[in-house]
């Protein structure tokens, strides 16, 4: 007949309680997890389970981070970080054709680096991005070169210091309307005891 063997064991409390002789094994029958002790450690040190389900409570970090299947980030927060590449919640980043997807925090002093496409709230960019297909509220936005809302609805050329409603091209300091339009027409329009007025002058005082 088979010799069964039983080593120390407790719950977390009795466990957490315990201070084992160093190189001691004791079995937490709450957790179903070994700790280690070290002969003056209360509680000893709990070991990892294969699934790694009993280490999401405890802080750390990664240098790499490599998945075959989904990793998905509730919150990245990063102080000085540099995403390159890879997938975060279905949002590909430094991708040369990023994917869609959304984040649900990103908080970061540093730098994000790379394509992203997808909704970012509530972030900081301190980097130019390009190919975001939707952001929230803008308080500013500075605009060097050329900005373009809807292909042709606005496009702001910012070397020229030239604007283009409906006009991806504008030549002059402001354009309406494109040739394949039938009718433009501008509306000004004001309360009813107000009025609208177009000012032409040679100067900038008030009689120019």
């Amino acid at each position: 007949m088979a010799t069964q063997l039983q080593i120390r064991r407790g719950t977390t409390s009795q466990m957490n309680a315990f201070t084992g002789a160093e190189g001691e094994l004791a079995v937490n029958t709450t957790t179903d997890t070994v700790h280690v002790h070290d002969g003056s450690t209360a509680g000893g040190h709990a070991l990892a389970k294969a699934d790694g389900s009993n280490i999401a409570a405890y802080a750390g970090s990664f240098t790499t981070l490599a998945a075959s299947g989904a990793a998905t980030l509730n919150t990245l927060a990063s102080s000085g970080a540099t995403l390159t590449g890879g997938t975060i919640n279905g949002v590909t980043v430094g991708a040369t054709t990023p994917s869609t997807g959304a984040f649900t925090t990103i908080a970061a002093s540093g730098a994000i680096t790379g394509n992203v496409t997808g909704n970012l709230t509530g972030s900081v960019l301190t980097a130019a991005q390009t190919n975001i297909t939707s952001v929230g509220t803008l308080s500013a936005l500075t605009v060097s070169g050329a900005l373009t809302v809807d292909t042709n609805t606005l496009v702001v050329d910012a070397t020229n210091n030239r604007v283009g409603i409906n006009n991806s091209s504008p030549v002059e300091m402001l354009t309406v309307g494109s040739t394949s339009d039938t009718n433009v027409r501008v509306q000004f329009l004001s309360s009813t005891t107000g009025g609208n007025t177009i000012q032409f002058g040679d100067g900038t005082g008030a009689g120019a």
